[in-house]
């Protein structure tokens, strides 16, 4: 019961708050106009002393909602001492009014001018707490930022159907959505969603997933909201889901929330999941490249290939043979059919040899090419250097050859290439030149000793 009550005090911070800030404010107006006012000693009495009285009202009942609500002191911190000085400058000026000898050593303009910041400080710090740090910037760098609508937005993931979907698209979205107001530092309504554990754990109303009926979920039930409805969320002024987004979670919870399960194993559609597919804009050859083979997309597709655009309006295609490893001279074929179009490659575990090389060489906007877990040796890797906008190889655990590995420097773009093996360490057996050294990574890597 008692425990009721202070939530209940708590709950009236948010209320009683404006109290003060009302009395100060009117109070320093007065004070910058007292002249025209007969009696303003005794108003200013008057405004400050119950300034005062609500002000020790907002702090108390302040303090229960941190201790009721969920919030960490790190994040009320600040706003409760500025709440503390706020109090005691009011109490201060009203003392100085009642003719205090002690305050009156101290000029009129201290409570004044301080009063006038110390408001404003402790005004922004509890707008935060509410709010969100980027509370006031927010909407100015929508402006500046010039955000991309939903049609467009999208994350920088990379390979993203071998990564896990928690990780790589539920967790990403929550952390850029919510947990500025349900995270480790604040956990409004004590929920957090900053990991998967807090997630299935739920708030003080319980549990915000329903695994049995999915669309009765409470996290489901608030995406799905109308912004203007009072149980949205995110709250209506904060960045909002967009429909890409709120898809994805719902799909993620009617699959029963799975944690590790990666993206490649789940049923997503390649319409949804394209969405989510955006390199760095400096990434890929920024060319207006022709409309890929449809037949061909199809037919590799049927095979278990993954194919999607690398974004929604782009004819510049990423894919993986994740599902489908023994390519046959038919698959082949189909797959020159997209040499423009592919820029993202990724053949790993597949049957390919060192013929890849030749079949390669005309792809000439091939921009990242992954062979990991293959039996190429290197043999005519060199073609390869034709490609003028290679940037990115991967040859982990294949049969490669160091004597191949030199030639790479070479390439006119490359920068980055993946040779860690299982069995051996190229970085022993070669020597880079210190300014190429950044290109090669090889792996074998160990802790200093602390």
């Amino acid at each position: 019961m008692w425990d009721i009550f202070l939530t209940l005090i708590g709950r009236f911070h948010p209320i009683v708050i404006h109290l003060p800030i009302g009395f100060i404010i009117i109070g320093l107006l007065i004070e910058l106009n007292r002249k025209k006012f007969k009696e303003s000693k005794n108003i200013l009495k008057f405004i400050f002393f119950w300034g005062t009285i609500s002000c020790l009202i907002s702090i108390i009942s302040g303090y229960f909602q941190y201790l009721k609500e969920g919030l960490l002191w790190q994040s009320v911190d600040g706003h409760f001492y500025a709440g503390i000085i706020t109090l005691l400058l009011t109490f201060g000026f009203y003392k100085y009014l009642k003719d205090q000898s002690l305050l009156n050593s101290l000029p009129r303009k201290f409570y004044t001018i301080g009063l006038a910041i110390i408001i404003t400080i402790t005004g922004h710090l509890g707008g935060e707490i509410t709010h969100g740090e980027e509370y006031l910037t927010e909407p100015f760098q929508a402006l500046i930022n010039a955000e991309p609508s939903e049609e467009n937005s999208s994350f920088t993931i990379v390979n993203i159907s071998e990564q896990p979907m928690f990780n790589s698209l539920i967790q990403p979205i929550l952390n850029n959505k919510c947990i500025g107001c349900h995270g480790s530092e604040k956990s409004r309504g004590g929920l957090q969603l900053h990991t998967f554990e807090a997630i299935q754990k739920g708030g003080e109303d319980g549990p915000i997933l329903n695994i049995e009926s999915p669309e009765l979920s409470e996290l489901f039930i608030r995406v799905h909201l109308p912004e203007k409805e009072k149980g949205h969320m995110p709250p209506e002024g904060k960045k909002q889901l967009t429909k890409y987004e709120i898809e994805i979670l719902a799909k993620w919870i009617s699959l029963g929330t799975p944690s590790s399960s990666l993206i490649k194993d789940l049923d997503i559609s390649d319409k949804l999941l394209s969405n989510f597919i955006q390199k760095k804009e400096s990434f890929f050859p920024e060319i207006d490249a022709n409309s890929p083979n449809n037949n061909s997309i199809s037919f590799l597709k049927e095979k278990g290939i993954h194919i999607a655009p690398i974004s929604e309006s782009s004819n510049l295609l990423s894919l993986s043979s994740y599902n489908y490893h023994e390519f046959i001279e038919e698959d082949i074929s189909e797959l020159k059919k997209l040499r423009n179009n592919i820029v993202d490659l990724d053949l790993s575990n597949s049957s390919f040899n060192d013929e890849i090389f030749e079949i390669l060489s005309t792809f000439s906007n091939l921009t990242r090419l992954k062979l990991n877990e293959t039996s190429i040796s290197g043999k005519g890797i060199e073609r390869l250097s034709a490609l003028e906008n290679l940037k990115s190889i991967s040859l982990v655990n294949t049969s490669i050859d160091s004597s191949v590995i030199i030639p790479l420097l070479d390439f006119p773009s490359l920068d980055k290439v993946y040779l860690f093996q299982s069995d051996r360490n190229f970085s022993e057996e070669i020597q880079i030149p210190d300014e190429k050294s950044k290109i090669f990574e090889f792996g074998n890597y160990s802790l200093n000793n602390l």
